[in-house]
């Protein structure tokens, strides 16, 4: 799935927030207000390389995390 990147990034869960409290004391009649508060910087497209690349690191990390679980009760 293509990822779009925003202008909008330090404050966006404020931001998100804020439009969704005023969505609800109806400051605002719906969420495209969202719209005009932030701008589409970049699209980043996937690539199949790069997925295959991590779905293998993936399988790696699982394999490592359930041979440590037992062991995460010691550290308690």
């Amino acid at each position: 799935v293509p990822v779009t990147a925003r202008n909008l990034v330090d404050e966006a869960t404020s931001v998100g927030a804020a439009v969704v409290g005023g969505v609800g004391v109806g400051i605002f009649n719906d969420f495209t207000i969202t719209q005009r508060l932030s701008s589409r910087t970049e699209t980043h497209d996937p690539s199949s390389a790069v997925h295959a690349m991590y779905q293998d690191r993936y399988e790696q990390f699982l394999d490592a995390y359930r041979r440590l679980e037992p062991w995460f009760d010691t550290l308690a």
